[in-house]
């Protein structure tokens, strides 16, 4: 369920798609993607059974998703990173590339733990998020058994919304310390040298250009637009997802008002008929579940600045979402049902 909630805050600019059938129904507000469209099967193709390395399938990717990348510092996946050891080091983090009509790819430096892999995510208009691994070992293999372990059955990008990524360069708002300033420049200087990050192109505008007036910022904001990308994809299965909860009819207008933020002057209730307000008020007023879903936000950031960034507006989307599925009022949950779909 986190992950719906999470994604709940992209369909934002397109909550037409909720309505669907209806006078609110429009056309997403996202346009059409423009790239290369490269996909899965052509990458296949061009590997074409042959025992490739990393660094020669990284190759094969089309420009667009070599120019565009997102640098993690601290990585929680099964791909690692490494900062420096010393200063004066150059940074070893782990890469996610994206690009094209709905292709991510990561990989991180040969020595580190995931080096011999490169995993990828392809969006599917009709069965939603793909996932693969290419190792030299065994090829390209769709939808590897191993993905599920983080990426979960219903496959998904584990990437937060704006504007907290744990983990990432300029991890809250695509602002830099002066420590991951200091890093990003030898990394923009050493990449070329290296035998993957020479891949990358389109390095030092998109990690050493500051914004106007706002000099810690990274004017390219490559983590909100990584944000940006997964959501011109997964607004319709989000959509799709919450349309099927078994007392959508009955939240639907609810849930805009919380995804629009309409709650800080309007009274909550007035979204609902009295007999459904009735039923659902608990759901809202359970103090034990906010304790409880404040836990779980932090549990899940390991950041206390992240964590309240994000929980304070989410919190009618959670209690909405719970009311949605027709939860008891006071009903615990566990860290694998906030995490389930």
């Amino acid at each position: 369920m986190m992950a719906v909630v999470t994604r709940l805050l992209s369909a934002l600019l397109s909550f037409g798609l909720l309505f669907a059938g209806s006078a609110f129904a429009q056309e997403s507000a996202y346009p059409r993607l423009k790239g290369s469209g490269f996909s899965l099967e052509e990458l296949r193709s061009k590997i074409g059974g042959r025992a490739l390395t990393v660094e020669q399938v990284l190759q094969l990717l089309p420009a667009d998703l070599k120019a565009q990348s997102v640098l993690i510092r601290d990585s929680s996946s099964l791909q690692k990173a490494r900062p420096p050891v010393r200063d004066g080091d150059m940074p070893l983090p782990r890469v996610i590339l994206f690009g094209g009509k709905g292709l991510i790819a990561a990989f991180t430096d040969a020595a580190l733990p995931g080096g011999n892999a490169i995993e990828l995510l392809q969006f599917d208009g009709k069965s939603g998020w793909i996932p693969a691994e290419y190792t030299q070992a065994k090829g390209l293999e769709l939808k590897a058994a191993r993905c599920a372990e983080c990426h979960g059955e219903n496959t998904r990008p584990l990437w937060e919304t704006y504007r907290c990524w744990p983990g990432a360069y300029g991890a809250v708002d695509d602002a830099l310390t002066d420590r991951e300033k200091s890093e990003l420049a030898r990394f923009v200087e050493g990449a070329p040298k290296h035998s993957r990050y020479k891949f990358l192109t389109n390095l030092k505008a998109r990690f050493s250009e500051p914004e106007e007036g706002r000099p810690e910022r990274l004017a390219s904001s490559p983590n909100a637009s990584l944000q940006d990308f997964i959501a011109r994809m997964d607004v319709s299965r989000t959509a799709r997802l919450i349309r099927n909860t078994p007392n959508y009819e009955q939240i639907k207008f609810a849930l805009v008002g919380a995804l629009r933020g309409c709650f800080y002057d309007t009274s909550f209730e007035t979204f609902f008929s009295n007999e459904v307000w009735a039923r659902l008020a608990p759901v809202f007023q359970d103090e034990s579940l906010r304790a409880h879903l404040a836990y779980e936000k932090y549990r899940m950031f390991e950041n206390a600045q992240c964590a309240a960034i994000s929980y304070g507006h989410n919190e009618l989307i959670f209690r909405t979402l719970i009311a949605s599925q027709g939860r008891a009022p006071g009903q615990m949950f566990t860290p694998f049902d906030l995490n389930d779909t």
